[in-house]
């Protein structure tokens, strides 16, 4: 391990950590970075599992969890934001 770089296997992460910032092409001003929602979901889930966003927005949690095999919950309350989570999710609609 280099100064500078963290593993996200392996062993705990300490008490920083190096999250670059991403573009985003839609209409969002705080889009987590993909990265971000990975190692938190990496860490508390398993495949298979449904991982809950209750501050939805763009939808970055939704698609990363896909990606990861987890199946997923989104709350947002800003109706502007639907449609970009729509968009960057394929998620088949949940039945409970």
């Amino acid at each position: 391990k280099q100064r500078g770089q963290q593993r996200v296997s392996g062993c705990n992460l300490r008490n920083w950590w190096v999250i670059p910032t991403e573009g985003y092409e839609g209409s969002h001003f705080a889009v987590m970075p993909q990265a971000l929602a990975r190692i938190c979901i990496l860490a508390g889930s398993r495949p298979g599992d449904i991982v809950l966003d209750p501050f939805f927005g763009s939808g970055t949690t939704g698609q990363v969890a896909e990606n990861l095999g987890r199946r997923w919950i989104g709350i947002e309350l800003n109706p502007d934001y639907v449609a970009l989570a729509e968009e960057r999710t394929r998620q088949m609609g949940m039945v409970l």
